[in-house]
């Protein structure tokens, strides 16, 4: 019954699942592989995992499995394996060492990834536009709830002309009075 039911883990898992010895040699593949790298698995057995590993990921891919093969577990372990249709897809992989195999499961993250870089991209780009800017602008928060007196509030961030105008290197921090004085109690 236990053989079963991990049967059918292997063949309904969404993520790409393998053993392999430690020099790389694939013994066995589930059939996420044809849906996530378009491999057929039985094409990819005897072949060694590292045939797939993109280049640039080669040699760190190797040291990971000598890792592997001294008993170390690997977590989130990312590098990028070659789709059937020669486009690169990354892999995180959580690998555990066997007596003589590795077993090992990947997950395709090529999308989260693409969308964190975009989102950094942007966030740089928020970042220079704000700096650039002529006219001071701060980002301040309420330590203890909204509208109470001046001194609770504190400056989150500030651009380079805020700074500037307050006399100031660093705002971060800062409570908004020790920025502005007391005028300033009548604007909140």
């Amino acid at each position: 019954a236990r053989t079963r039911e991990r049967d059918r883990m292997w063949r309904l898992s969404k993520d790409v699942m393998l053993i392999a010895r430690f020099d790389g040699t694939m013994t066995a593949l589930n059939p996420a592989w044809q849906a996530v790298l378009g491999w057929q698995p039985a094409d990819l057995v005897g072949r060694s995992f590292l045939d797939l590993v993109h280049p640039d990921d080669h040699a760190r891919t190797e040291a990971e499995a000598r890792r592997i093969e001294q008993g170390e577990t690997t977590l989130l372990f990312e590098n990028r394996y070659r789709h059937a249709d020669g486009s690169y897809r990354t892999l995180s992989w959580t690998a555990v060492p066997g007596e003589d195999h590795l077993h090992a499961v990947g997950r395709d993250v090529t999308e989260q990834r693409a969308q964190r870089t975009t989102l950094a991209e942007s966030e740089q780009h928020y970042r220079t536009l704000f700096e650039q800017m002529d006219e001071g602008y701060c980002v301040i928060e309420f330590i203890d709830g909204p509208h109470g007196p001046l001194s609770d509030y504190v400056h989150v961030t500030a651009n380079r002309a805020y700074a500037q105008h307050a006399g100031i290197e660093s705002v971060a921090g800062k409570r908004l009075r020790e920025i502005v004085g007391e005028e300033a109690e009548g604007w909140l």
